[in-house]
């Protein structure tokens, strides 16, 4: 049927202050591998909130930019990354608070972004899922190897490495790393 929209995939590294997306069309995939999901990669998408204003609010801003843009774009799958286990952010928020990369209250932003994330793709109308951060294979655990591979393999299928913020990279290599392990999507 011509005119009849694909639905596509949207991939999210969920964040208070700034949330990471990027779309894909899973019907361009044509090989399970990260060349495969990378061949698909259709654009990053970002989203900020203002800490100056009210936690609650920046959730309803958060939950209602995912259902615009599911809406918008014609998304039928949502992939939301979670934390890699319980307690695994918060050894994490330990860790890296003594080189001051993350403030107090880390965990808790985490889980509200988590919260207004799954709202709005249900507003949105859209299938989510749940992909834990523990599930990369180790050699992507870091945020450099995630966004090198990923460069690489858009390069392969002859499409210009990202440029954006690290957010939306981590989404796109999440996407990508989705779409090479999932049939059905």
């Amino acid at each position: 049927m011509s005119g009849e929209r694909i639905p596509l995939l949207f991939a999210i590294d969920p964040g208070l202050d700034v949330v990471g997306g990027a779309l894909f069309n899973p019907r361009l995939r044509d090989e399970m591998t990260l060349v495969g999901g990378a061949r698909a990669f259709v654009r990053l998408l970002s989203f900020r909130t203002s800490s100056r204003d009210l936690v609650s609010d920046r959730c309803g801003a958060i939950a209602e930019w995912v259902a615009r843009t599911i809406d918008a774009e014609g998304v039928g799958t949502v992939v939301l990354e979670t934390p890699a286990r319980d307690g695994g952010y918060q050894e994490r928020v330990q860790r890296q608070r003594t080189k001051g990369s993350i403030a107090a209250g880390g965990e808790a932003k985490l889980n509200r972004a988590l919260g207004a994330l799954a709202a709005g793709a249900h507003m949105g109308g859209a299938k989510l899922v749940e992909v834990s951060s523990g599930t990369y294979p180790r050699s992507f655990r870091g945020k450099k190897a995630r966004h090198d591979v990923m460069d690489r393999a858009l390069r392969a299928v002859g499409k210009d490495p990202l440029k954006g913020n690290v957010d939306s990279r981590d989404a796109a290599f999440l996407g990508a790393l989705y779409l090479c392990s999932h049939r059905g999507v």
